[in-house]
Order: structure tokens, then C-alpha cells, then sequence
């Protein structure tokens, strides 16, 4: 068996931080909650605190900081210790004696009638370590910015891999990359000898056998994994991106050339992408075999990924040998690597990129080439812009722009989406079903997308049966509706675009629903990852001529209707029109509305009201928020002064003393009876009473006899009718009327 010394176990509790740690995978605020990653949940119940630990008030969850890493990677307790460190972690060894364990670096005296006296074990020293500690401090800051300055490097990159101990200076001249053991132990190191132009190993091993990949980052963590033949490639794409400030974002995995090292099994996982970079050979590098080291390379790294992992190729700009050279001699920006080798990517199978390979000068020629196809012309106007969606007739959707609907949680929000996704159903047929107001206009023959990142399959459908029920049509082969809560954020976006384009080669798109917009993006809070999906899905909505429609939860503690984060703001920006739900805590009436539109606002007083109907088994139209809300106000506030004049009344008494079914009640005797119920020495000022009557006179809960009293009306019965002096009277003491 095989255990973790407690000493390792210790030093990792007590070095990393449990916050940090949790914040690889969750974005913390800044007390430390966050929605639970264990179940599902809509306001935050998981609170990493800083003492080291985690709780879900929801679900109970809670542990340490490797507990955490366990249960959300679902690793056994060494791969979760090894996932916080980043390095392979050598197990204490035990041994069984007489069905014990026993530690083997425990000094346990157990007697020798249990325990024979044991022989010396000799320990074995890796010698090379201290050699290789000595070699990294040889490699100065001096020494690091001479090899960027040579290389046209920051020199940042330099003295990051310095302080992981991964650069050395071999014999005070040659730069060395240290070669690790399974334990993570440095063996010995990998040195060009830069009089001979080779690359050879010090202490000398065989290459195919005693050696690794260097290994950089953590691919168990990173997002992005790369696979290159050269660690000078891999510091070049390491410093263009700035390493140092996204350690956990890439791993790169360096086979030391293109023949040795190529079997990565055990560096991949299913954890993020895996991306090969191959090096441009020339045509007269093929071998008898018709390939070239790089292609034969690739072939070796493609037959040791496993199945279960999709492996990307990326190509560096033709013109240039390598990666190194084409940032060495182009110096294309951070965004421009980026793109190249984490966009512009393809699978081996295809061998074709999702975007041409491009020198930088073509790629700057085709960028600029692209920006004068949309200059300004006066002689050739655009096509003007196609209204197709339609809310109380305001135009709230029109093909080639976005459309957003921001709501709080349990507002009706999928009652809108229904609505919206009915009315693209029926288009412009005739056909009975309740739309919330929504109205669509011009053709309808195109497809139907509707992505719900936020329902169960059960309740997704129960939605779309709902949204058929209010087209009135039967027929919805137009439809493609997909529950996609199971897939991450970054396959949601590739399946965005995958549909988009396989439904495009059918024929026209109408419409695209996105229910959990904010599903889509990464970080609703980075502005240039907002500012990228904003932008990408203004592209699917002009490049295909189609009304996007988002739908956004806004931000829990504020009422102004803030959609979540920086993706939120951008999407209000560039939208055609900003819809709004609003719900009424005292009615449970939600209101459609909003004033932030191109083309004519809608206050919410002017809004559409609705509501859950349970015989019909969905939201249903109640009418407009000036008439519905206002009334409902306005009987609610009825049935609460019936309620209390029914109490006072039920309390009176004739005059001599026996209570009576409808007593008349003068002010005073009613301030008395209040005075009994309210327990006070004193009874209310007889005038306040009066103006209390009078106003329940108003709202027909109270009539005036001729005598000066009043008496409780019947339900449905009226009050007295008043004149406007009497009016203007009534108001002046309201303010001051109480009990």
C-alpha cells in the first residue's frame, strides 16, 4: 500500500490557501460565496471562508481544501493533492505485518516479540537535485535578460521559469531544462552544447529511454494545454501571452525534439483543450515515407491522446519555421498569438482551420479589406432594417441585431420566452393562442433556434409544449429546442455556432433564443470576454440575417434592472431593444415593458401584465399595468379596510348593550371600540376617525345614514357618492389619519 506523508499533507493545508484554490474552477465574491458547484441553486449558499475551509448552507458540502478538490474533480486523495500543487507527490511507503500497516518511516518500537530487528535500509539520494538548484542560481537576472534580448523575448518569462526551477545555467555557459523522474525528482538536465550545435543530456542517458517531456503548468488545471517539439517555441508563445500574470490558464507539454518523448498519455487529460503545434519543415525534409520530422511527430503525439480526448492542431503562419521565429521576426501582438493558436485550429482529421493561415502582412491586408466593404457609401445604402418581432406594436426585434429580456428570478421570464418562440412558430398564419403581446411580422419559413441553458430536459420540454400551445400550430418542424445545461461554457458557444452553420446550409434562420445568455460567457465580469461574445453574436446575427433574442438574469441587489456583470452593460448597449419583467410583490402580477428601445419605448405603466393561470397551466394575459395592477392595488386595498371595519363593527353594541347585525356607528362610539382594541387610555381623536370613515365611505366598505352614522355595507354594495369640495376636504387631513 501507499499513503501521503502527513508532513506533505500539512505543508499543503498550511500553503495554499483554500480561497485561491476554489477560486481555479469558481468565481468567489468578495466574501467568498458563490452559487454551490454540488447542486444546483439560484442565489449563493457556498462560502469559502479564510480559515481553510468551505460550507454549502444548501446542501451541507464542506471540507478542507483538499476535501474541496476531491469532491469537485471527483480524484482520489493523492490526484487532489497533486492537482493544488501541480506536481506528482511521492507516496510514503508501507508494508502489512500481521494484518497492520505499518509506515515504514514511522520509528515505532513494537518489541521484538512482535517485530523483528529490522536491516538497515539504505537511503537513496538523488544527488543531481542539489546540482540543479545550483545551476538555476547560476542563471542571474543578468543572464536572463541577455538570453531575451537574444532571443526578442521578455525577459519576464525568463525569471518566471527561474523561480520554478525550470532554467538552469550548465557549466556556467549553456543554457539547461531540467528532466524529472515519475516523482517529480530532477534527474538530470537537457543542454545544448551551442560549439557543436547538439543537444545532449548531463548525466548522458539514452533519449528514447530515462528522459521526459518538460512539462509546464498544470494540465490537469489549465484550459488550454499545448503540445510543441521545442521549449524555445513554448517560451515564445509563453511570453506573448504573459505567462506569468495566466498560470493557470495554459500548460505546455515539450517532447525535447521531434523523435523522443512523443508518448504524452499520462500528461493528457479530458481537463480543457489539447492543442499540437508542428513545426513548418520544408518539402526537403520528407523521408522515403513521403513526411516530413514535423508531420511524423504529430503522428506519434496523435497516437498517444486518449479517445476520449479531442485533439486540435494549429499552425504557425506559413513563411515562418516555427512558432519562435514567427514571434521573433513578426512580433505580433499577445491577441494576435492567441488567435493563431488557440482559434485558427483544426482537428488532424480534417486538417483544415476554422480560419485561413495567414502571413501577418496577409492578414493585415485582408483585415482592411474587410474594414472598407462596410465604409459609409452614398450611393449604395445598405438594406434598410426587417422588423420581425413586434411587443404591443413597438418593434422590439429585427433581423442582423440582438434583443435582450432582463429579468430578476421567478418573475414569469419563461412565460416570455414561450411567447416569444410561439410567435416565431406561427409567423404570420391566423391562429388563437395567448403571446403575452408579442406579435411577429413579415416572412416565417426559416428555422427556429432555441438553446435553455438553465431547465431540466422535463422542464425544458413542459416549456416548449407550451410555447407550441401558444402558436396554435401543430406543426413545428421549424423548431430546433435544445436543453444544453450539461455542457460547459465553452462547448455551449461551439454548439451555438455549429448549429447556426449546419442550419444555415438548410436554408434561412429566423430567429435564435439564448434562455441563460449569460451561460454563454466565461466571465460576465472580464470587459474583453463580454465585449468577444457581444461582438460574435452580432456576427451570427448579420452574417445570417437573423433576430437574436438573449435572455439575462439582472443583478440580484439592485433594482435598477442591471443585466449580470460587463456582458450584461454590453448587450444593453448594442441592442435593438431592452425589454424588462417586473413582478409585484404584493399582486404576483408580472409587467413587460421597457424604455431603453430604438424604436419607441414602453413605460411600464403602459406595459403588459400577466400572470400564472393554474387551469391553463401557463402565464396568461391580464390586460395593461395602468388598468390590472391598479385595480388589484386598489381591491387589495378594499379588502383590508373591510377587514378592519368588520372587526370594529362585529364589537358594537345598540344602546343597550346588545350587540347588533348591522349597527349604526357613530365617530365617537367608533374610536371607542378602537380605544378597546388597541388597549390605549385614551381613545383616537374623534375627527381622525371621522376622515377614516368617510374614506371607507369611498371605497363602498362604509354608508352614510341621514342621521350622521354610518353603517358596513354588504359586499358589492356603493357608498356614498361624493363632490368634489367634499373631495378636496378629505384629502387635506389624509396624511394625518390614523388609528
Amino acid at each position: 500500500m501507499s499513503t501521503i506523508p502527513q508532513a506533505e499533507i500539512d505543508r499543503i493545508k498550511q500553503n495554499y490557501a483554500i480561497r485561491p484554490v476554489v477560486s481555479r474552477w469558481i468565481e468567489l465574491d468578495k466574501n467568498g460565496r458563490a452559487c454551490c458547484p454540488f447542486h444546483q441553486e439560484k442565489s449563493p449558499s457556498f462560502k469559502v471562508s479564510e480559515n481553510g475551509y468551505y460550507k454549502c448552507f444548501g446542501c451541507g458540502a464542506g471540507g478542507d481544501v483538499i476535501s474541496f478538490v476531491q469532491t469537485y474533480k471527483a480524484v482520489s486523495f493523492k490526484e487532489a493533492c497533486e492537482i493544488i500543487t501541480g506536481h506528482v507527490i511521492e507516496p510514503e511507503r508501507t508494508s502489512f505485518k500481521n494484518g497492520r500497516i505499518i509506515m515504514l518511516s514511522d520509528r515505532m518500537a513494537e518489541g521484538p516479540e512482535e517485530t523483528p530487528k529490522a536491516k538497515p535500509v539504505k537511503k537513496t539520494v538523488n544527488k543531481f537535485q542539489a546540482l540543479w538548484e545550483a545551476k538555476v542560481a547560476n542563471f542571474t537576472d543578468e543572464y536572463a535578460d541577455s538570453v531575451a534580448l537574444n532571443r526578442e523575448l521578455d525577459a519576464r518569462i525568463f525569471r518566471w521559469l527561474r523561480e520554478k526551477d525550470l532554467i538552469g545555467l550548465h557549466n556556467s555557459k549553456y543554457v539547461a531544462f531540467p528532466v524529472h523522474d515519475d516523482a517529480g525528482n530532477v534527474v538530470r538536465c537537457h543542454v545544448k552544447d551551442h560549439d557543436k550545435d547538439t543537444w545532449y543530456y548531463e548525466p548522458h542517458c539514452n533519449s528514447d529511454k530515462g528522459t521526459q517531456s518538460l512539462i509546464i503548468g498544470d494540465t490537469k488545471v489549465a484550459k488550454t494545454t499545448f503540445i510543441l517539439e521545442s521549449q524555445w517555441d513554448a517560451f515564445a508563445i509563453m511570453s506573448a501571452l504573459q505567462h506569468w500574470d495566466h498560470e493557470n490558464d495554459y500548460a505546455y507539454i515539450i517532447t525535447r525534439g521531434a523523435s523522443s518523448n512523443t508518448d504524452v498519455s499520462k500528461h493528457v487529460t479530458s481537463q480543457g483543450r489539447t492543442i499540437l503545434i508542428p513545426q513548418n519543415d520544408p518539402e526537403d525534409k520528407k523521408d522515403n515515407t513521403g513526411k516530413t520530422p514535423a508531420e511524423k511527430w504529430l503522428d506519434r503525439c496523435k497516437t498517444g491522446i486518449p479517445a476520449s480526448v479531442t485533439a486540435y492542431v494549429a499552425n504557425t503562419p506559413e513563411g515562418f519555421k516555427d512558432p519562435n521565429d514567427w514571434i521573433a521576426r513578426a512580433a505580433p501582438s499577445g491577441g494576435d498569438v492567441k488567435e493563431q493558436f488557440t482559434e485558427r485550429i483544426h482537428t488532424p482529421e480534417t486538417n483544415q482551420s476554422k480560419k485561413p493561415q495567414l502571413t501577418q502582412a496577409e492578414y493585415e491586408a485582408e483585415l482592411l479589406t474587410r474594414l472598407e466593404a462596410v465604409r459609409y457609401d452614398p450611393n449604395k445604402p445598405p438594406p434598410p432594417v426587417e422588423v420581425c418581432l413586434m411587443f404591443l406594436n413597438v418593434p422590439v426585434g429585427a433581423r442582423g441585431n440582438l434583443s435582450v429580456i432582463g429579468s430578476k428570478v421567478k418573475t414569469g421570464k419563461t412565460g416570455t420566452v414561450t411567447s416569444t418562440v410561439g410567435v416565431a412558430i406561427r409567423g404570420a398564419c391566423q391562429a388563437q393562442g395567448d403571446t403575452l403581446g408579442f406579435q411577429w411580422v413579415g416572412e416565417a419559413t426559416g428555422a427556429i433556434l432555441h438553446f435553455d441553458t438553465e431547465q431540466s430536459p422535463a422542464d425544458h420540454h413542459a416549456c416548449v409544449e407550451r410555447a407550441r400551445k401558444r402558436s396554435g400550430i401543430e406543426e413545428i418542424d421549424r423548431l430546433y429546442s435544445y436543453p444544453i445545461g450539461k455542457f460547459s461554457m465553452r462547448e455551449r458557444m461551439d454548439i451555438l455556432r455549429l448549429k447556426v452553420k449546419k442550419l444555415a446550409e438548410k436554408g434561412k434562420i429566423d430567429c435564435i433564443v439564448l434562455d441563460g445568455g449569460a451561460d454563454f460567457v466565461k466571465d460576465v465580469n472580464s470587459t474583453e470576454i463580454a465585449c468577444d461574445v457581444v461582438a460574435e453574436l452580432m456576427r451570427i446575427s448579420q452574417e445570417f440575417n437573423c433576430c437574436i433574442i438573449v435572455v439575462i438574469h439582472e443583478n440580484p441587489s439592485t433594482d435598477s434592472g442591471k443585466t449580470r456583470g460587463h456582458f450584461g452593460s454590453e448587450l444593453a448597449r448594442k441592442a435593438y431593444a431592452n425589454l424588462r419583467i417586473d413582478k409585484d410583490p404584493d399582486t404576483d402580477i408580472s409587467t413587460i415593458y421597457g424604455n431603453d428601445n430604438r424604436h419607441g419605448s414602453i413605460p411600464k405603466q403602459h406595459g403588459l401584465c400577466f400572470a400564472w393561470d393554474k387551469q391553463q397551466g401557463m402565464h396568461t394575459t391580464l390586460g395593461i399595468y395602468s388598468k390590472i395592477v391598479g385595480q388589484a392595488k386598489e381591491n387589495a386595498k378594499i379588502t383590508k379596510e373591510r377587514e378592519k371595519w368588520s372587526e370594529i363593527y362585529e364589537l358594537a353594541t345598540d344602546e343597550n348593550g346588545t350587540k347588533c347585525v348591522c349597527p349604526e356607528l357613530s365617530p365617537d362610539q367608533a374610536a371607542k371600540i378602537i380605544q378597546d382594541i388597541n388597549g390605549t387610555k385614551k381613545p383616537p381623536i374623534t375627527d381622525t376617525i371621522k376622515k377614516q370613515m368617510q374614506r371607507a365611505e369611498i371605497h363602498g366598505v362604509l354608508r352614510k345614514s341621514k342621521r350622521g352614522t354610518w353603517t358596513i355595507n354588504k359586499t358589492g354594495q356603493t357608498g356614498h357618492v361624493w363632490d368634489n369640495d367634499e373631495m378636496s376636504e378629505l384629502e387635506m387631513g389624509r396624511d394625518n389619519a390614523s388609528l
